[in-house]
């Protein structure tokens, strides 16, 4: 992907950058017949490891493609480079998966809370670091040096800990979570709720807490939100296979 432009001192400032979103148009190909799905448009997918990414043409369009999605199983994501050819990489992914059961949706949510997996902006809200967002085995202190290290170890050393957690909730439904709830325990505040779905494998509502370190999964908690409270559970992620 194209990197951001520098300009000139007169338009930003002396020494500043522009910081600009790439020219891409994002899809997801997720599902265990995804890489068969991808192999005859992009050989690259044969060998691809998770996290990994690599450059290839899709029906003759530059894209990056990476082993991610929001599954937590085989999935990948190809970012076109181009926005305006983004349409002929699409019609291409259709097409190959008409013989395979293509199912065109959004992502699936409760797929991803029942795996365990947010986005950027849920980290962001909760002024999270990797070690509470339980995203420490991604994080090397001693490689670098690089942007955000003194933080990171200074955030390693802290003694104000929490950490992630699943949270299941009894036999009453939740509703849309729209904005974060309150979890407590006994009348004591000990975190927040900042994901919810219902979970078809448990059958029932889940979602995923940041909470005190010292809160014990299996711990009984009660979820505060717009339409009332509900008892709930604390578990360990991911939820569910």
């Amino acid at each position: 992907m194209d990197l951001p432009r520098r300009r000139g001192p007169d338009a930003v400032g002396q020494g500043h950058r522009e910081v600009s979103e790439p020219d891409v148009a994002p899809l997801q190909v997720q599902g265990p017949r995804s890489r068969e799905l991808l192999a005859p448009l992009c050989a690259e997918v044969e060998d691809l490891p998770y996290y990994a990414c690599a450059c290839a043409d899709i029906a003759g369009v530059p894209c990056v493609v990476s082993r991610t999605g929001w599954s937590g199983g085989l999935g990948f994501e190809i970012y076109p480079r181009r926005s305006d050819q983004a349409m002929m990489v699409w019609d291409a992914i259709v097409d190959s998966g008409r013989r395979r059961g293509l199912l065109i949706t959004g992502p699936n949510l409760s797929r991803a809370v029942e795996r365990g997996i947010t986005d950027t902006h849920y980290f962001v809200n909760c002024d999270m670091n990797p070690f509470e967002a339980g995203r420490g085995r991604l994080v090397d202190l001693d490689h670098g040096p690089f942007v955000g290290q003194r933080a990171l170890r200074a955030a390693f050393r802290s003694t104000r800990r929490r950490k992630t957690v699943g949270v299941v909730a009894g036999e009453e439904a939740l509703p849309t979570l729209e904005e974060f709830w309150d979890l407590e325990n006994r009348s004591r505040p000990i975190g927040k709720v900042l994901w919810s779905a219902y979970s078809f494998a448990l059958r029932r509502a889940a979602g995923i807490a940041v909470v005190d370190e010292a809160v014990m999964v299996g711990t009984e908690a009660l979820i505060r939100h717009p339409e009332g409270k509900t008892r709930a559970r604390i578990v360990d992620l991911p939820l569910a296979a």
